[in-house]
């Protein structure tokens, strides 16, 4: 239910601004692996963006890099407990900050 609601709701979105182009940018995207963050890392794929996806689980992962394949979009999987303090900001110097100013100012 999570997944088609929020899919519905990223449509929305996307028909209310279909200039927003992800091209070249990456989104990075937690609980990447279910529900919601699934849902938001495909939809973002769709719109050009290299999802970075973090999920604790690898096998969530693994499902959503086949998914996100079939539509030719690109991913990083990252296994990560963002919960865990010294993982997260290990993670976040290696990966630098992803960009989303475009975005927000398409949004707001």
């Amino acid at each position: 239910l999570d997944i088609k609601f929020a899919a519905v709701a990223i449509k929305i979105i996307d028909k209310a601004n279909p200039k927003i182009n992800l091209n070249n940018k990456y989104a990075l995207v937690t609980g990447a692996g279910k529900g919601l963050g699934k849902a938001c890392s495909i939809a973002l794929a769709e719109a050009g963006a290299t999802v970075i996806a973090l999920s604790r689980t690898p096998s969530d992962l693994d499902k959503l890099e086949k998914q996100i394949k079939k539509i030719k979009g690109k991913v990083i999987k990252v296994p990560c407990d963002v919960m865990d303090c010294q993982e997260y900001d290990s993670l976040e110097n290696s990966i630098g900050n992803p960009d989303f100013n475009e975005i927000q100012d398409e949004l707001f």
